[in-house]
């Protein structure tokens, strides 16, 4: 992985344990993801970018939630 992959797979995972604290938060930012790796296709995608940034902000306000990887992670997107 080169030095962009891994900070933008930081920032990643970061914004997810951001989200995780607020579930409807995660349900959305789930469903822009399946959207968005099924299509490949940004565009295609119908959550603006101002709407996610915004469901952030929110997140941050909710309660947390945190994970010791990426499993334990992957595990709880996949229960919703």
């Amino acid at each position: 992985m080169n030095y962009i992959s891994q900070n933008l797979n930081t920032e990643l995972f970061a914004s997810l344990e951001v989200i995780s604290k607020n579930e409807n938060k995660m349900r959305k930012a789930v469903d822009y993801l399946k959207k968005l790796a099924k299509t490949g296709d940004e565009e295609s995608v119908k959550m603006a970018k101002e709407d996610f940034f915004n469901m952030l902000d929110e997140a941050e306000k909710g309660e947390s939630m945190t994970f010791e990887n990426v499993d334990q992670l992957d595990r709880q997107i996949r229960g919703l």
